[in-house]
């Protein structure tokens, strides 16, 4: 599973879909959770958890799960007693879960082919070569905070914090949902966005590691029916 993409994915399904705030906090909750389990096609987690992760009351995740379920992002089984939900996702590139699942039988496969690969082995060079100048440069971790990010304000600055910093995976993860919460902090909503700190700023301060108190909001958005409102 190429968790870069499956965000990547995410936010142009964003710019056609309209979702809360929290809903998008709980999904990237989900999807850390998975990769930590190894991409499993489904896996349990306690509302305790996600209450971590992503900052929501319990009423809070409830609705956002329930949006997500309605848009076809995940599906989830409640379960009786001390037992927590299950969750799947349904990830936009279906062809890396089917790469997942025949994983082993390809394995065979690719063992029974070496030996007609290698007999072909230039011709192969030439057409891989071919292959690498026509295929589109895949966006890299910074240009996946960038478009994340809300003031789109100095790149260059901000290319040059990033480059200092270093960010891998699982730091750009973190970042992205800590995003995702600062986005409905009174800081960052309250005139038009004007204190929202410029990318490079963010980056330089480390501000990734800031907590955001859960905002309480009546936001149609962040409604489901039959769900009350807090």
């Amino acid at each position: 599973m190429n968790y870069i993409r499956e965000i990547n994915a995410f936010y142009d399904w964003l710019e056609t879909n309209s979702i809360s705030d929290s809903a998008i906090g709980l999904w990237h909750a989900l999807m850390h959770i998975n990769n930590k389990s190894g991409w499993v096609t489904e896996f349990a987690v306690a509302l305790s958890t996600l209450e971590t992760k992503t900052g929501l009351k319990k009423d809070a995740i409830i609705r956002a799960r329930l949006r997500l379920q309605q848009a076809n992002r995940i599906d989830f089984k409640s379960r009786s007693g001390q037992l927590s939900a299950v969750y799947r996702i349904f990830f936009f590139d279906v062809s890396d879960v089917l790469n997942d699942t025949k994983c082993d039988t390809n394995r065979n496969a690719n063992r029974a082919q070496t030996a007609t690969l290698t007999a072909h082995k230039p011709q192969l060079l030439n057409k891989l070569e071919k292959t690498k100048k026509e295929t589109p440069i895949s966006p890299t971790l910074f240009d996946t905070f960038w478009n994340a990010y809300p003031k789109k304000l100095s790149k260059a600055a901000a290319k040059k914090a990033w480059d200092k910093i270093k960010p891998d995976e699982q730091l750009l993860v973190t970042m992205m949902a800590t995003i995702e919460r600062a986005k409905t902090s009174e800081n960052w909503t309250k005139e038009n966005g004007q204190y929202i700190p410029y990318p490079a700023t963010w980056l330089n301060g480390e501000r990734w590691k800031d907590e955001y108190p859960e905002k309480k909001s009546n936001s149609i958005t962040d409604w489901v029916p039959g769900i009350p409102v807090s």
